[in-house]
């Protein structure tokens, strides 16, 4: 019996291979100088909790 065209077995795709890394990654990559931290490029949970403070305190009259 005849094979249909395309029918074959899908392309073979490595597991191991790394995805491609984008400009969004190493925008919020920590910055280390040898094993010290130097940076975290990403808010933490303060400027998160203080930018919603500020945020829900501007909607209120009066404040």
């Amino acid at each position: 019996m005849p094979r249909k065209p395309g029918s074959g077995e899908p392309a073979w795709t490595d597991p191991d291979d790394a995805p491609e890394l984008g400009a969004g990654f190493f925008k919020r990559a920590d910055i280390f100088e040898g094993d010290r931290l130097v940076s975290r490029r990403r808010p933490g949970w303060q400027t998160r909790a203080n930018a919603a403070l500020t945020a829900w305190r501007a909607r209120r009259p009066g404040t």
